[in-house]
């Protein structure tokens, strides 16, 4: 929890002053108005703009290796199962239609600052701040760009389970969890 606070206080930060400093407050509501449209889009929405088909491409844009020490990652997992011998993330279909929507849900949030940053950055593009625009966008790729693509991520390879599982027959995947 702490790191995530320290993550968000670290990109937050600069766009925060430079709303403070720079953005009528007009602006600041009409922005943030329009930044939370993705809350209202559907989840098949979000899989129009999927950019990679496969996790390779996600493991060479770093995204596996950001994915390693995330809340939902092999790091923490690994933490838990020492102290919970029997603990598993995916135990069936229902379980990993789960962890789908809850992907869906935290693309959510980057989504909407995305497109808040990004009118950020075209405003202080238009009154040539070029050095703002650079740290929103900067800020912008670190805090929301990368964790979108983790969902995306992270969708390619439940995906790929289920294949694997329904090629194989695996019990557990039909044991009833539909």
């Amino acid at each position: 929890m702490l790191p995530n606070i320290a993550w968000s206080i670290v990109h937050l930060t600069p766009v925060v002053i430079f709303c403070f400093q720079a953005l009528p407050v007009s602006l600041v509501y009409l922005f943030s108005a329009v930044s939370i449209l993705p809350y209202f889009f559907p989840n098949s929405h979000f899989n129009r703009f999927v950019i990679g088909r496969s996790a390779g491409f996600y493991k060479k844009i770093g995204i596996g290796l950001i994915q390693k020490y995330t809340q939902d990652g092999p790091v923490i997992y690994r933490l838990i199962r020492k102290k919970f011998p029997g603990y598993k993330v995916l135990d069936g279909k229902k379980e990993m239609k789960k962890q789908l929507s809850k992907t869906y849900f935290f693309e959510k949030f980057p989504a909407a600052l995305l497109l808040f940053f990004l009118l950020a950055t075209w405003y202080a593009l238009v009154h040539n701040q070029t050095g703002w625009a650079v740290i929103i966008t900067i800020n912008n790729v670190f805090y929301n760009v990368y964790p979108i693509l983790l969902q995306q991520y992270i969708r390619l390879r439940i995906y790929a389970l289920i294949s694997r599982m329904e090629i194989s027959g695996v019990n557990k995947y039909r044991r009833g969890s539909e």
